[in-house]
């Protein structure tokens, strides 16, 4: 017997007990009965109740599928918010999830900073942990993490400020100095790289060249030696204060955003600029629909793909830049008129980002330009300073303590 000779209610049954999402979308292409029957008994609604959809990171058949049961499905989830990690003092920490599901460790690790310490965690032990109930008592080393590592990597008193690990190789900034280290059997310092003239805002890796780029408050833009200190160091001066820079994909290209208050060829000021990193030359200036007022610099500056930029700053608006045309192909406003500190965008569709007031964290979704969810990290008046997310969490980080938003 065939399955399109069974009756219907044998099929939902079969469709439900023993397939999942992706085994139903592929049925349902086979023939019209198919899918007129998973439309009609509304079985997508079933099958994606179950399947993570905040990060929204689908191949494009299950956008051909079902797209509206998606969005309602993101804008009505129950979640869970939880505090499972506080400072004793204001910070400006940072966060990062590793890259792949699980690392060689054998499990997801996330990263963050804490004062001058730097902390390996295990994601299970986050999302198995239970805070306690009165956080007015809360000490940070009796929260109930399980921690891999934890390593001091500057003095006390000395914050860490920025970091960024990739692969086997960590670096980390603070105010005046920047650290290397290779992560190996050995938690290994490889190079110490001090700027005693400028505060270092911003830092970037790059492992294909060997290379850190960082960037300075007096406006210079500089790029050193990953593990040898004793190179010459090649720098760029931007005459005006950088705030962020990043990397390409293919790490041929370096995106810098600055303040936006000073302009080095007469014009307008512009915030984003676009390096080469082989000649160390200027390749694009991208300017913004309209004039930028002075002052509304980039706090928010990544990487969708190799072609495609997304910037966030003080004019309250998310913009995604396409280098191919030079031009701004969408903007997103802030409905509530405030700065925006960080975002965290996936490959497809969903967008993160966290404000500068309110601790307020907002999900967004490209298709819609509009504000699917809004969540709320704490109840103090402080800004999101980092965000990491993966298809079932966001992890937000504001100066007294990072919050988990749980979707499962």
């Amino acid at each position: 017997m065939l399955l399109t000779d069974l009756p219907d209610d044998i099929l939902i049954y079969i469709i439900k007990k023993f397939l999942n999402l992706n085994d139903s979308i592929q049925i349902s292409k086979t023939c019209t009965r198919f899918y007129t029957l998973l439309n009609s008994y509304k079985i997508w609604t079933l099958l994606l109740q179950k399947h993570p959809v905040l990060d929204l990171n689908y191949p494009n058949d299950y956008d051909e599928v079902y797209r509206l049961v998606k969005y309602q499905n993101l804008r009505n989830r129950k979640y869970v918010t939880k505090i499972f990690y506080l400072y004793n003092e204001k910070m400006f920490p940072s966060i990062q999830i590793g890259d792949e599901t699980r690392d060689t460790f054998g499990f997801r690790s996330v990263y963050l900073t804490d004062d001058n310490n730097f902390l390996w965690l295990n994601i299970n032990d986050i999302y198995n942990y239970t805070p306690i109930e009165n956080p007015k008592f809360y000490k940070k080393y009796t929260n109930g993490i399980n921690y891999y590592k934890k390593f001091k990597i500057f003095g006390p008193g000395i914050d860490i400020r920025k970091f960024r690990k990739k692969e086997n190789v960590l670096v980390c900034s603070s105010e005046k100095s920047i650290k290397s280290f290779l992560l190996d059997s050995k938690f290994e310092l490889k190079n110490t790289i001090n700027e005693p003239r400028s505060k270092i805002n911003c830092i970037e890796l790059s492992i294909k060249r060997q290379k850190i780029i960082y960037g300075c408050t007096d406006g210079t833009l500089k790029i050193c030696d990953l593990f040898n200190n004793e190179n010459k160091q090649s720098q760029l001066n931007l005459n005006d204060r950088i705030i962020r820079c990043c990397l390409s994909p293919c790490e041929n290209q370096i995106a810098v955003g600055t303040a936006g208050i000073n302009s080095m060829d007469g014009n307008d000021p512009c915030a984003l600029r676009i390096h080469d990193f082989d000649r160390l030359t200027e390749k694009q200036i991208l300017r913004n629909p309209g004039r930028l007022r002075i002052g509304s610099g980039v706090l928010a500056l990544s990487y969708i793909d190799e072609n495609l930029i997304m910037s966030a700053g003080y004019d309250t608006f998310i913009r995604i830049f396409d280098i191919r045309s030079n031009k701004c192909v969408q903007s997103l406003e802030e409905p509530e008129d405030m700065s925006i500190c960080s975002v965290c965008c996936s490959k497809y569709y969903g967008l993160i980002s966290g404000n500068d007031r309110q601790s307020i964290i907002r999900y967004w979704d490209r298709r819609f330009n509009r504000v699917i969810s809004s969540f709320t990290a704490s109840k103090t008046n402080s800004s999101i300073y980092s965000l990491a997310s993966t298809p079932e969490s966001i992890f937000a980080c504001w100066d007294k303590g990072v919050t988990l938003i749980d979707f499962r």
